[in-house]
């Protein structure tokens, strides 16, 4: 305990002696320190300069030209979105003449060689009264379709001028045994004229008689006698309010092709009629007017498809411009507006530096002072170290060892003892 006093003393004094050298030289360090970071400031600095001013350039570079190629995709884009909505409807269009022509082929092709013979007859000459088949004379929106195929019966008839070419029909094919027809004399349908005038209808619903465009006036009395006042109805609920009205009766077909005729029966459910009658008069074609069209509607189809390619690489292109045109713009602002403050930064460092590299020099410790204050710190850790307290320490470990073996030796006999007891 006497030997760690003294120690203890010693040991104050060095703590005294190294506090004091520490306080002489902390100013001089202080300095250091603040010179170092000024200088890693000051490289960071003119490191970020010199990699803006070229990026800066690079940026001005490019923004023209991507706002050059983002401005022509967006031009070609709108050109191919106008061209895109034409070739559609220019398709639609087309789509819809294919299928009347195919309709119409598969009609003639089932009407059989009746109207095929007739027509031939009218085009020799022999018979110039023949208009041909009432279907064939009109057209009707393709919204109608469905209503006028299934409610006109008559549309397959044969419309000719007069009674007696009728007559001279049947008699050819009789005489020829190709079949037989009905037909429509024109000179028989005048009488319907006077009803043909626009007439106020129930919730001022369409007659399907005035739906029907012709080309040849002389013909549209034969379709109101084929159809008279038939109205069009939306659905069978509205043809049921129409049809029974307190004043007079009507007769109605739905969009669908179903029907309520005036004596009050309803018809409908079964096979939907349609292509009857097309949407463009005079839709009768031949195989190879058919395989030209779909040709043409193929190719029309094919451009269309490439447009559609086209305009979505396009849409894909502007979505990737417009962001990196913003980003580029965005730093080259950041980038700008940055330099002029590290410029400043930058002077102002190295003014700061060479302030600082003054301080150090005037705070730099007495070299003799120091080097006896660190002589005299020495010699304290010395005197510790080689104090008596270390051989004595050692001693009191020793007998401390020696008295834990011998308590050890103490406890196992304890316990042999017990054992040979029992």
């Amino acid at each position: 305990m006497e030997l760690s006093k003294a120690v203890n003393e010693t040991r104050s004094q060095m703590d005294l002696a190294q506090s004091e050298l520490d306080i002489y030289l902390s100013r001089h360090k202080t300095a250091l320190t603040q010179l170092n970071t000024a200088k890693q400031t000051l490289q960071t600095t003119s490191d970020t300069l010199q990699e803006r001013r070229p990026a800066i350039i690079e940026v001005q570079v490019q923004i023209p030209l991507k706002e050059q190629e983002l401005k022509k995709d967006q031009e070609e884009l709108g050109q191919l979105m106008k061209m895109d909505n034409d070739a559609r409807h220019v398709v639609r269009e087309l789509q819809q003449k294919v299928d009347e022509a195919k309709s119409s082929l598969s009609s003639n092709r089932s009407r059989g060689k009746v109207l095929d013979a007739l027509m031939q007859l009218k085009k020799s000459g022999k018979i110039p009264g023949i208009y041909g088949r009432l279907g064939d004379l009109g057209a009707i929106d393709e919204k109608f379709d469905v209503a006028i195929s299934s409610c006109c019966g008559a549309l397959d008839n044969i419309v000719v001028d007069t009674i007696d070419t009728a007559q001279k029909c049947v008699t050819f094919l009789k005489e020829q045994n190709i079949g037989v027809a009905t037909f429509i004399g024109l000179d028989k349908m005048k009488v319907w004229e006077k009803n043909m005038t626009p007439i106020r209808t129930p919730e001022n619903s369409p007659r399907l008689f005035d739906m029907v465009r012709v080309n040849d006036e002389s013909v549209r009395p034969a379709f109101y006698f084929a159809l008279r006042d038939t109205l069009v109805a939306q659905d069978m609920e509205q043809a049921t309010r129409m049809a029974f009205q307190k004043d007079r009766r009507w007769r109605v077909v739905t969009l669908k092709g179903q029907i309520i005729e005036m004596a009050g029966t309803m018809t409908g459910g079964g096979r939907v009629l349609k292509g009857r009658m097309g949407s463009s008069i005079g839709t009768e074609v031949s195989q190879e007017e058919l395989d030209r069209m779909e040709n043409k509607l193929n190719e029309k189809v094919s451009k269309l498809q490439g447009c559609q390619e086209r305009r979505l690489q396009l849409e894909e292109n502007v979505q990737r411009l417009q962001p990196q045109l913003r980003e580029m713009k965005n730093t080259l602002e950041k980038y700008t507006n940055s330099m002029s403050s590290l410029a400043d930064q930058e002077t102002h460092l190295k003014l700061q530096i060479k302030e600082l590299e003054a301080n150090v020099l005037a705070a730099a410790p007495d070299k003799a002072k120091q080097k006896q204050m660190e002589k005299s710190l020495e010699a304290f850790k010395k005197d510790i170290n080689s104090h008596k307290l270390k051989a004595q320490q050692d001693k009191l470990d020793k007998i401390n060892k020696e008295l834990d073996d011998c308590s050890s030796v103490i406890t196992k006999a304890k316990v042999a003892i017990k054992t040979a007891d029992r």
